[in-house]
């Protein structure tokens, strides 16, 4: 009999953390910046750097209580696009690396989605 815990997606064989193939294509040799945000309409969101954001996704899933999901992804080969956009919405900053989902950031990350998806 197959083991099921309402409480472990694991072992009732979902995927704790799913991510699209299309995130999963960022990965490798190129460095990106990433937003992650918690579930909810004003769930936080990180703005993080890294190789892998699809990797970097599953191990704050780990810390948090909330679903976490990858709403963008941009190529940041000159490392310069983290800071920018920390600074750009300072005044939404929780801590560290976790800002406010207010409604300007909101809409940059629908901005970013349009322009990914070619609509813009």
């Amino acid at each position: 009999m197959e083991e099921r815990d309402p409480w472990n997606p694991q072992l009732n064989g979902a995927d704790p953390c799913p991510v699209s193939e299309d995130i999963l294509a960022y990965q490798g040799s190129e460095s990106y910046v990433y937003l992650i945000k918690e579930d909810g309409r004003y769930g936080a969101v990180k703005i993080g750097t890294g190789w892998n954001p699809a990797l970097r996704l599953r191990t704050f899933q780990v810390g948090n209580p909330r679903r976490l999901r990858l709403v963008a992804v941009l190529a940041d080969p000159e490392h310069v696009w983290e800071q920018r956009l920390h600074t750009v919405f300072n005044k939404e900053h929780i801590r560290g690396e976790w800002f406010r989902a207010s409604p300007l950031l909101r809409s940059a990350i629908q901005a970013w989605k349009r322009e990914e998806s070619g609509e813009i």
